[in-house]
């Protein structure tokens, strides 16, 4: 699961740019790169999450359940990374004069 973290920001750029190539160009990445690797997410979790057509990407029903959850996710470890940044950027300890 966790070697998927990456796939599936990959699959959320994919679906909130809603094509391969605009996700692509905005991750800075060759489009057959990213879709080998929402590939891989497909295979590995073995659901179907998008239909692929030369023109579109659309979400298969799965996908369309599956979406939500891994924005909360991405989300949740964004705020933890976020919470843990500032507790350290913050001072600590005994502050002597």
């Amino acid at each position: 699961m966790l070697n998927n973290l990456n796939d599936i920001a990959l699959f959320v750029a994919v679906v909130k740019a809603k094509s391969f190539r605009r996700a692509a160009d905005s991750l800075d990445m060759p489009a057959s790169t990213l879709s080998r690797w929402i590939s891989h997410l497909e295979r590995s979790i073995g659901i179907r999450l998008l239909h692929r057509t030369t023109r579109s990407v659309q979400l298969t029903a799965d996908g369309a359940a599956y979406y939500p959850r891994v924005v909360r996710l991405l989300a949740d470890l964004e705020d933890a990374d976020a919470s843990l940044s500032s507790a350290l950027a913050a001072p600590r300890g005994r502050l002597r004069v």
